[in-house]
C-alpha cells in the first residue's frame, strides 16, 4: 500500500480501515510505503501527519527508498516517458532493483502469508504481481478505481492502449481475488477482460472513516428566513477539457492519442450545476446576492475558465487545499453539498466517490447533479438530497429555485446506509482475507 499517511489523498483512507481491521482481527499487519525523504515530501502537497493517529498501532510501517526520477523536460520527452510506461504511472520507474531487493528481504524475514494491494496507483499491482509469482504467495487486488476502463483523458497511442490492457489482463490472472467498491466497476472489468474468471470479483463498498449516526432529518432554512446560502464541494472534479485540434497540431504527438469513448467527464466537473446556477441568477437576478459556491480544493485553469464563461466571479469562493479535519469543519459551514457524477455509454456511472460519506457525516442536504449509477442510488435510497438531472438546466433551474427558496426537510432512511457502514465492510473484508489463507475452514 504505497498511498498511506501521511498523504492526504482519497485513496488512503479505505486502504488504513482495512488495515485496521486486520490487525483488530489479529493479524500481524505489515505495510509497505514510501520512505518520508525530502524530496518526497516537498514534491506532496498533500501532507497531513494527523492522519498517521488513524492507524492502529499494531500496524508494522515500512517505508522503503524510492529512486528520483526527474521528470521530462520536454513535450517529445514526456510523450516517450508516457508511451513506454504502460501501467499509467511513473512510480514503478521509481522502484529501483536495490529497493526490489529490499523488499524480497523484507518479505523472507517476515515469512509473509498474503499479499494485499490497493490500486490506483496501478504501478503497484505489477510489482505485486512479480511478488506473488516470484514468493508463491495469494494476492488479494483491491481495484478502487478502472485502469484501462479508465478514460478521463487519452491514452498515448492505440498500441499503448493494447500494452495496457495485456498488462492489465495479466495482472488480474494472478491474483487470486479482486475486490472493488461498484457493482458497476466491476462490470466494466469484466467486459474488457472475459477471459478472466468471473468468481475472482468480489464487492466490497466504499465507506466512512467510522460508523455514521445520522440524524433521523436533513434540514436546509429557505431564503425565505435566510439572507445568504452557501453550497460546498471538497475535492478533485477529476476533469480534463480535450485538447483542441488547433492545440494538437502545435504539438504532434497528441494526433496519435486514442480516447475510448465510454464515458462523458464533464458531467463530473461543476459544467452543469454552474450551467444551472448562471441561467437562474438569469432569471431571478436577486438570487446573485444571496447564494455562493465554495470549492475546497487547488482550483485548475479550467474551473478558472468556468466560472469566468458563466459569470459566476462574484459567486465562487475558491479555499484552496485543506488539511482533512479542516476541510469536515468547513463543510459544516455549508448549506449544501454539491455531488456530481461521470456519464457513460455503458449502463451506469461507476464512481462511488468517498466524499459522499463526508458530506452525510456534516448532516447536510447534498444537491445531486449525477447520472444513473450508485451515488444516485446511495442519495435517493438514503433520501440525503435532492436529484438533479444535469441535462434538463430549465427544470433543474426550477428545482434549484424551489429548494434554496423553501427549504428542505428530509427523513433519512438509515437503513439503506447499513451495507455501506464501516463494520459492515470491514467484516466483509476480514472474513475474505481468512477465506483466502485458510480456504479449507469455509
Amino acid at each position: 500500500m504505497f498511498e498511506f499517511p501521511p498523504l492526504n489523498v482519497a485513496g488512503i483512507y479505505r486502504q488504513v480501515r482495512f488495515a485496521n481491521a486486520l490487525a483488530s482481527a489479529g493479524y500481524n499487519v505489515n505495510v509497505l510505503t514510501i520512505e518520508l525523504t525530502k524530496e518526497y515530501l516537498a514534491a506532496q502537497k498533500k501532507i497531513d501527519y494527523s492522519l498517521l493517529n488513524l492507524v492502529n498501532p499494531n500496524i508494522n510501517i515500512i517505508r522503503v527508498p524510492i529512486n528520483k526520477i526527474n521528470p521530462p523536460n520536454n513535450s517529445i520527452g514526456s510523450f516517450y516517458s508516457s508511451w513506454r510506461n504502460s501501467a499509467g504511472d511513473r512510480l514503478y520507474d521509481h522502484i529501483s532493483a536495490t529497493t526490489k531487493n529490499h523488499i524480497h528481504g523484507m518479505m523472507q524475514s517476515l515469512s509473509i502469508d498474503l499479499l494485499l494491494v490497493s490500486s490506483p496507483p496501478f504501478s503497484l499491482t505489477v510489482l505485486a504481481e512479480e511478488l506473488s509469482k516470484k514468493f508463491n504467495l495469494p494476492l488479494i487486488i483491491d481495484m478502487r478505481d478502472a485502469w484501462t476502463g479508465w478514460t478521463m483523458v487519452p491514452f498515448p497511442s492505440y498500441d499503448y492502449f493494447l500494452r495496457r490492457k495485456w498488462l492489465e489482463r495479466k495482472v488480474l490472472k494472478q491474483a487470486t481475488v479482486i475486490t472493488s467498491v461498484t457493482n458497476e466497476l466491476i462490470e466494466r472489468y469484466k467486459d474488457d477482460h472475459p477471459q478472466i474468471s468471473p468468481d475472482k470479483f468480489q464487492l466490497i463498498y466504499n465507506s466512512p472513516n467510522k460508523k455514521l449516526e445520522l440524524k433521523d432529518e436533513f434540514q436546509l432554512v429557505g431564503l425565505d428566513k435566510k439572507e445568504r446560502l452557501n453550497i460546498g464541494y471538497t475535492g478533485s472534479f477529476y476533469y480534463t477539457p480535450p485538447v483542441p485540434l488547433e492545440d494538437k497540431l502545435k504539438k504532434p504527438h497528441r494526433l496519435f492519442q486514442y480516447q475510448r469513448k465510454l464515458d462523458d467527464w464533464k458531467y463530473r466537473s461543476p459544467f452543469y450545476f454552474f450551467r444551472t446556477l448562471s441561467r437562474l441568477f438569469e432569471k431571478t437576478p436577486a438570487l446573485k446576492k444571496k447564494v455562493y459556491f465554495h470549492y475546497i480544493g487547488e482550483p485548475e485553469k479550467w474551473i478558472i475558465d468556468m466560472i469566468n464563461d458563466f459569470n459566476l466571479n462574484d459567486n465562487v469562493i475558491c479555499h484552496g487545499f485543506l488539511k482533512y479535519a479542516d476541510a469536515l469543519a468547513k463543510e459544516k459551514d455549508f448549506d449544501l453539498l454539491l455531488a456530481t457524477s461521470e456519464k457513460t455509454t455503458r449502463n451506469n456511472h461507476f464512481c462511488l466517490p468517498s466524499k459522499i460519506f463526508n458530506y452525510l457525516a456534516s448532516s447536510k442536504p447534498i444537491l445531486a447533479f449525477v447520472t444513473d449509477g450508485p451515488q444516485k442510488d446511495l442519495i435517493q435510497n438514503v433520501n440525503c438530497g435532492i436529484i438533479f438531472n444535469p441535462d434538463m438546466v430549465e427544470e433543474s433551474c426550477e428545482l434549484l429555485k424551489e429548494t434554496i427558496e423553501n427549504g428542505l426537510n428530509l427523513t433519512i432512511n438509515k437503513q439503506a446506509l447499513e451495507k455501506y457502514q464501516m463494520v459492515s465492510t470491514n467484516s466483509a473484508f476480514t472474513q475474505l482475507v481468512n477465506k483466502v489463507i485458510n480456504p479449507t475452514n469455509f
